[in-house]
């Protein structure tokens, strides 16, 4: 597979961009400005998302362990088990490992409703959280990852496809801002570290290669049990 740039080349535009965005924001007090800005606790789109964005990822996630487990289907459309693999090892190691679990827990950001909207929910200020990054909004930037396996496959294809999973993980993610869990750069971050996740996960040759069944077999294991 042909990739258009180096890795360090995406790398260096996903993080690159994304800290353009988020360094005035954060040195100028942007974000807690958006933060009141934004902030309808009563909203019902967002509570609906809060509770439901996450179902259609599920079904495609487990479409694609499904799939993985059916050897004459992945050997016959190799194309689709690379994204099938891609699709999960972002979902579980760049959306679950790095996000949710690692880079939370290191940051420990305070939400905003903990801090600069304690005053409007009637809470007292908390140092510390899980703000940082959103977990919620990497669902909806989920549907961005074909974009990496199609873009030399299908430009125009992969194109939608990156339009689709940022819009989507910005919608999941305003939402999330809207009830005070997550400030403008908690969304953007769990977009950038799970499209740089899918980036290298692409490029690694042994993903591109069948594996045994039992290796298949305990991937699956795996992915489920994180699920």
């Amino acid at each position: 597979m042909k990739f258009p740039r180096p890795l360090w080349q995406d790398l260096a535009i996903i993080l690159g961009l994304t800290t353009l965005i988020s360094l005035p924001l954060w040195l100028a007090g942007g974000d807690a400005a958006i933060a009141h800005l934004v902030h309808q606790p009563q909203s019902d789109m967002a509570w609906w998302l809060r509770q439901y964005s996450q179902l259609p990822i599920l079904v495609i996630s487990l479409a694609a362990l499904g799939f993985l487990l059916v050897p004459p289907l992945r050997k016959k459309h190799p194309t689709l088990r690379l994204l099938a693999v891609i699709w999960l090892l972002s979902l579980l190691i760049g959306g679950g490992l790095l996000n949710q679990v690692l880079i939370q827990d290191l940051v420990d950001r305070a939400r905003p409703r903990e801090s600069v909207l304690a005053a409007l929910t009637g809470t007292e200020a908390a140092l510390g959280g899980h703000s940082f990054p959103s977990g919620h909004a990497v669902i909806g930037f989920m549907l961005a990852v074909p974009f990496f396996v199609y873009r030399t496959l299908r430009p125009k294809l992969a194109l939608g496809f990156l339009i689709a999973g940022t819009l989507a993980g910005l919608t999941i993610g305003y939402a999330r801002m809207a009830l005070g869990a997550h400030f403008l750069t908690d969304v953007l971050w769990a977009g950038a570290i799970l499209f740089a996740s899918a980036a290298v996960f692409v490029r690694i040759p042994l993903l591109r290669k069948d594996i045994p069944t039992w290796a298949t077999a305990g991937f699956i294991a795996l992915a489920l049990f994180s699920l």
